[in-house]
Order: structure tokens, then C-alpha cells, then sequence
């Protein structure tokens, strides 16, 4: 795994994050250079890339050309609603494969291909390619036990934790050893400017919208490990962690349990936050005192649509 934006142990921060760039356009390039990035993906035969937010775009767009200008045989997939909903230019850029949803089976798909020595991706769902080709995703994971456990030790923790900017927000102290993790998939609300809320049954994505949970005893496991790591703070990456609110006072609580904090939180809804009281909606303080209890100090809400 490379993280270009802060690089391996032979890059510095202040080569790679701090090394701020601004572009023509007038937003800021950070991380390492195409040069460097070059020298890191040539033993490799598969280049994979993510690509989530529209701000990225630009610069995955540069990578992508220059990997396949100066390796013209790698085969480069991307992944992320950028790419999926850009896939003309990024297609024209220099990319092989784009996958439209959860992925974690599609990519195995893809290897075991790769291991006979072919390269027709066309029979493989969840998968655009150059071609031409869009197949829909048909299968979406729904036991999210199955899932691997996610490799948060191939990750420069340290370098994220000097940083301390967990989802992009800075925390107040510096070098806070924290780790973001999921522990559902899927949100029940339909937000107009959210991707997720069109995201169902028959769409090229398959239904990923469907909200979907690890067992708590999965949620207890990878707490264990990220506190094996040495992490004192947990983001929660969920999209909609508090749609089950029992369980997800018990994850909070656990956390608290563990001697770790609540970082943060995603995908929280101002309804989240609310209980009906004689026929009136009212504060929940069950909860916010359970987030409290597990560290959590602060609510930022951004303001994403007018309905």
C-alpha cells in the first residue's frame, strides 16, 4: 500500500504533506512527486487507485497518465464515485479498469484472472473497462463479518498520527495516534446530494445503499487490534453508524471500555440526534452521553442540502 499523500519510511512529511503546491487552477497539490511515484509502482503489474472526492481529481488524472505514458503494460484500475462517475476522462487518461462498487470480491475476480495470464475483463461484474463495457454489479456483500480484517498495519499510522487530521478535521493535540475504521456499510436516509441514496437494487453499483453492520463481536476484534497497534482514537467512518442506536451505544462504550476515545463520528444526521417526546422531538442525551463517555467532544455538522 502507498499513500502518496504522505509517502513510504524513505519520504518525509515535509517532502510529501507539507510540501504544498499550488496549481493553476488555485487549489493546493500535497504528497509526493510523479517522479517518486514512478520509481515506487515499477515492479508492480497492477496499479490500483483511489479516486472518492471531485478535489482529487485532477491529480489522479496526472498519475494515471503518467503511469501509463512511462508503463504502458501495467494494467491500472481505479475505484471510488469519482471514477465512477467520471469514467470518460479518466478512461482517456490512461485507465484499464474502473470498478463501480464494493470491490473486495471484484479484485479477486480480476487477480485470478491475471494468474492464468488473461486479461478480458469483460465477464466480471461490478467492472467498466476502456472497451466499452459496464457491468452492473449483481451481488453486494451482506455478511460483513466475511470481510477480511482490515490491514491497518500495511499503513504509515505514525505518519497519520504526527498529522492528526482524522476525516480532514484537525485535533487539538499533535501526534495523536488514532486509526479510522468502519463498522457498518449503507445508509437509510435519501439525501438528494449523497451518491449512496441512489445506490440501489438494478443501478450499476448493485444495492449499496441497504444499511449492512459487522456482529459486535467483529466491532470488539478490530477495536482489540487497532489498540494493539498502539491507536487511542477511533474515527468512525461509518455512514450512518448512529441508524442503530442501541448498537451503536454499545460500540461507544466499548471503545470507553478499551481505554481508547472516540475521535469522531461520519454520517451523523441532526436526526440521529433527536427522540420523540410526547409526540415531540427532543434530544436523545442517552446517547450523546454514551458518545461522550467514550471521548467525543465535538459536533460539526456541514451543511449539504437545503431540503
Amino acid at each position: 500500500i502507498l499513500d502518496a499523500s504522505v509517502g513510504n519510511d524513505d519520504y518525509t512529511l515535509e517532502e510529501t504533506f507539507f510540501n504544498e503546491k499550488i496549481q493553476p487552477s488555485g487549489l493546493v497539490r500535497v504528497g509526493m512527486n510523479i517522479k517518486d511515484i514512478l520509481s515506487e509502482v515499477v515492479n508492480y503489474d497492477v496499479i490500483g487507485i483511489s479516486a472518492i472526492f471531485t478535489a482529487q481529481t485532477r491529480m489522479v488524472e496526472e498519475v494515471v497518465t503518467e503511469i501509463k505514458k512511462e508503463y504502458p503494460d501495467k494494467i491500472i484500475i481505479l475505484g471510488g464515485i469519482s471514477a465512477k462517475s467520471q469514467m470518460s476522462l479518466f478512461f482517456n487518461a490512461g485507465a484499464d479498469l474502473i470498478c463501480l462498487s464494493e470491490a473486495e470480491e471484484t479484485i479477486v475476480e480480476i487477480g485470478e484472472l491475471l494468474r492464468k495470464g488473461e486479461r478480458d475483463f469483460s465477464k466480471i461484474d461490478g467492472v467498466a473497462g476502456k472497451e466499452g463495457f459496464v457491468n452492473p454489479r449483481l451481488k453486494v456483500i451482506q455478511n460483513l463479518d466475511e470481510l477480511p480484517i482490515p490491514a491497518w498495519d500495511m499503513l504509515p499510522l505514525k505518519k497519520y498520527w504526527e498529522i492528526a487530521r482524522p476525516h480532514g478535521g484537525g485535533l487539538k493535540e499533535g501526534n495523536v495516534a488514532y486509526a479510522s475504521a468502519m463498522f457498518s456499510r449503507g445508509c437509510p436516509f435519501k439525501c438528494h446530494f449523497c451518491h449512496i441514496s441512489k445506490e440501489l437494487e438494478g443501478s450499476i453499483t448493485g444495492n449499496t445503499r441497504k444499511y449492512r453492520m459487522k456482529s459486535i463481536d467483529r466491532v470488539n476484534e478490530e477495536i482489540r487490534i487497532l489498540k494493539s497497534l498502539g491507536v487511542k482514537y477511533v474515527f468512525v467512518e461509518d455512514d450512518s453508524m448512529l441508524a442503530k442506536k442501541t448498537r451503536a451505544k454499545t460500540i461507544f462504550l466499548k471503545i470507553a471500555e478499551m481505554g481508547m476515545e472516540l475521535a469522531g463520528a461520519n454520517g451523523i444526521n441532526l436526526a440521529h440526534l433527536c427522540t420523540g417526546t410526547g409526540g415531540k422531538l427532543g434530544v436523545d442525551e442517552s446517547l450523546l452521553e454514551s458518545m461522550a463517555a467514550a471521548g467525543f467532544k465535538r459536533l460539526q455538522y456541514p451543511v449539504e442540502s437545503g431540503s
